[in-house]
């Protein structure tokens, strides 16, 4: 899958699951992770800021609670 279909197979799962679309993190964990997020300027408060995973063989699916908490003790992202 190229960058541009997996940019819109996340956006497509992160409407799925009431977001409006996603933004590109890093890579973690063997995994592309992005973050869900609502169109906007508002503070949205949705629970655990859980983060969209993509496999190397472009399963999608959205994190675990701890795997969302691990991503954020451990990611390097700005």
């Amino acid at each position: 899958m190229t960058k541009k279909e997996e940019k819109e197979k996340v956006k497509q799962f992160a409407k799925q699951h009431g977001y409006d679309f996603a933004s590109f993190l890093s890579e973690w964990n063997g995994y592309r992770c992005y973050e869900p997020e609502f169109e906007g300027d508002g503070m949205n408060f949705v629970g655990l800021p859980l983060i969209i995973l993509v496999s190397a063989d472009g399963n999608i699916r959205m994190s675990t609670a701890d795997e969302a908490m691990q991503f954020l003790r451990e990611a390097d992202i700005d």
